[in-house]
């Protein structure tokens, strides 16, 4: 999908609060292309972020989530996360990235443990399958 198609009805007073970076996520922390990175230097603890982690990529995911658990200043920044945390027998398991390795070890018993962390962390985290 192109920036110009993505962009076309966006009203007026949103193209200035909007960022679109069409490159791939670098997990590493500090990265240029780590995307918390990007979040803790354009708000501040008093905005409502609200964060979609689908990158369709669980290694990379699993990454990013376990950043968002330990580092409190990140967490208190991310008010509402949405979060298809990729699991055992997902019936939505063909369309991730082949070769997850260890990532697609987790079970929905470990779901359910990890939205809880997060929730007791104060983000409001919601999953989909």
């Amino acid at each position: 999908m192109t920036a110009e198609r993505i962009f076309r009805n966006v009203p007026a007073r949103w193209m200035d609060v909007l960022s679109y970076y069409n490159l791939p996520v670098d997990p590493a922390p500090g990265s240029k292309l780590n995307p918390w990175r990007t979040l803790k230097a354009v708000t501040r603890v008093e905005d409502t972020v609200v964060v979609k982690l689908d990158i369709d990529n669980p290694m990379i995911e699993a990454e990013l989530v376990s950043q968002l658990l330990q580092d409190s200043e990140l967490s208190s920044r991310v008010d509402e996360f949405y979060f298809e945390h990729h699991v055992l027998h997902s019936p939505m398991g063909r369309s991730w990235t082949r070769g997850s390795g260890p990532a697609l070890q987790q079970t929905l018993s470990d779901s359910y443990a990890l939205f809880t962390r997060l929730r007791e962390l104060g983000v409001r985290a919601h999953s989909w399958v």
